[in-house]
């Protein structure tokens, strides 16, 4: 005769479906982890660009304000800043930003130089619009109030 005693337990297929939807849950929780630190990759990036453009701006807003005597060498290619006391330069090649010795990793496609509102290519300057690669279309404009002294040179 047979013991009728079952245990209660659950059947091989219900363990089954168990498991699928588990899997299903698991893989649709993996995806969304890798939507979500892909984004965090892309807000940290956009991050550091912005912060990397204001320090820029920052920079030679500071040096247009502190720096009386401003040229560019179209020779050479440099930007000079100069005061009786002090003098710094900017250089411009591709893709970074070159303050003296500091570097900043940012993309800059074209530099134009204005004295007097008009677009020079070698000289005094008193204003310098630098279009930038990243963002795209962004640019930075820095222009300072001239001295009498500047008339009269």
């Amino acid at each position: 005769m047979r013991n009728k005693n079952k245990i209660p337990a659950f059947t091989l297929n219900e363990i089954l479906v168990v498991l699928v939807i588990s899997a299903i849950v698991v893989g649709m929780a993996f995806s969304v982890l890798d939507l979500v630190q892909s984004n965090l990759r892309s807000i940290k990036n956009n991050y550091s660009t912005t912060t990397e453009v204001q320090h820029i701006k920052q920079q030679l807003t500071i040096d247009f304000n502190k720096y009386h005597d401003i040229r560019f060498n179209g020779r050479s290619e440099k930007l000079h800043l100069r005061n009786p006391r002090d003098s710094v330069s900017y250089t411009f090649p591709e893709h970074l930003f070159l303050r003296d010795l500091d570097t900043v990793p940012v993309s800059v496609q074209e530099v134009q130089f204005f004295f007097l509102g008009n677009i020079i290519s070698e000289g005094k300057v008193d204003a310098v619009k630098i279009l930038l690669g990243k963002p795209s279309g962004s640019f930075i404009f820095i222009s300072k109030k001239n001295d009498a002294k500047t008339y009269f040179d």
